[in-house]
């Protein structure tokens, strides 16, 4: 019976290993507002919570409105493990959280190529020139031996997307053929 379980009780089950338990705590959880942040900030935080518990605690934080959930959900760009570093990125992408900005930026260099492509995204939603600069270094990086095409996409669509042709077009200038080829197509 979910209308009594407590918002402690419907934490526990965003580890539970059953999908559909795991989406309805979700749900119910991302419609307490303010009381259930606390607990999922206690996720987050916890050394004993599992990946899927963080990392469902991030995605009820994104369902959520307000600015406790959104930087609670900072917290999990900072998250040892690259799944719930990837899922936060995708939370601020979507709610266009600018104080995120320079942890994203600084996420441009995470070893995981998702992590990247996901910060890269959140840069490009949050449509700030400052970051252009920073996108077209991460793009400068490409060439050292990483031709993933999906973060070369997700670079050149970040540059469009924020839409600064002067900061873009000093890319122009590079000596990297991948940062010179962002800029031009951007």
């Amino acid at each position: 019976p979910w209308n009594t379980l407590t918002i402690t009780d419907k934490t526990r089950l965003l580890d539970d290993p059953r999908p559909a338990v795991r989406e309805r705590a979700i749900q119910a959880l991302s419609k307490s507002g303010d009381a259930a942040v606390a607990e999922l900030a206690n996720v987050l935080k916890s050394r004993s919570a599992t990946l899927r518990h963080r990392r469902n605690a991030v995605w009820t934080l994104c369902r959520m409105a307000g600015p406790a959930a959104r930087e609670t959900a900072r917290v999990a760009l900072s998250d040892p493990e690259a799944e719930v570093r990837q899922a936060a990125a995708h939370c601020v992408a979507l709610h266009r959280d600018e104080p995120a900005m320079d942890r994203l930026i600084e996420m441009l260099r995470d070893d995981s190529p998702a992590v990247r492509r996901e910060a890269a995204n959140a840069l490009g939603r949050i449509g700030r020139s400052e970051a252009v600069e920073k996108l077209l270094e991460a793009a400068a990086n490409l060439s050292k031996g990483n031709s993933d095409r999906f973060l070369q996409h997700a670079y050149i669509f970040s540059l469009i997307s924020i839409n600064d042709a002067a900061a873009t077009r000093r890319g122009l200038r590079a000596d990297s053929f991948t940062e010179r080829h962002a800029a031009l197509l951007a």
